[in-house]
């Protein structure tokens, strides 16, 4: 059983699939460069090895579009669908959280918990629902065009690469000459 991926010809049926690619690939080379100055976080050795690694990936990722190379391109592709993957399962897991009284409560108490922000906790639990059905209708949205994205450079790299497998790794085809054939 072979799962196939599906592919665009192009990102919004206006521009090329490598624009697009090479526009994602440097948004998320420069978010994670801009990652490398954020020692805030809890864990912060671990978040920047992440996010080193994350770097080079997108930075890959970015020369692979640039110079139409495959490998680097499915090397970034596999880390969007691994991104795009975990978001899905991040948006059910909260969707779950949401639903379930004991999830509400948890999530009202820990933003009650976090300093500099005074937000009362049945004021949390009587607004939870509002806010909810603002962020997840936007969650969903967003989502979805990461998805659409993650496709969207995945069928540059399907594109190159069979470029690649036509044309050999050096970039060009077997050069065979034109004879001129005598008539019988």
């Amino acid at each position: 059983m072979t799962t196939t991926v599906p592919s665009v010809d192009s990102c919004c049926r206006v521009v090329s699939l490598r624009t697009a690619t090479v526009a994602l690939a440097a948004l998320y080379t420069a978010v994670h460069f801009a990652g490398l100055f954020d020692w805030t976080r809890p864990h912060p050795v671990a978040y920047q090895a992440a996010n080193l690694l994350a770097l080079a990936i997108s930075a890959a990722g970015l020369y692979g579009a640039l110079k139409a190379k495959a490998r680097p391109l499915q090397v970034f592709g596999i880390y969007l669908w691994v991104g795009a993957v975990a978001s899905v399962l991040a948006y059910f897991t909260a969707v779950m959280v949401a639903i379930l009284p004991q999830g509400r409560a948890k999530f009202c108490h820990m933003l009650h918990d976090s300093p500099g922000i005074d937000f009362g906790y049945k004021d949390c639990l009587h607004n939870f629902w509002k806010a909810a059905l603002l962020a997840f209708p936007l969650m969903a949205i967003v989502l979805a065009a990461k998805i659409y994205l993650t496709v969207v450079a995945w069928s540059y790299y399907r594109q190159v690469k069979a470029d690649t497998t036509l044309l050999g790794e050096g970039g060009r085809g077997e050069y065979t000459p034109i004879v001129e054939q005598e008539e019988a």
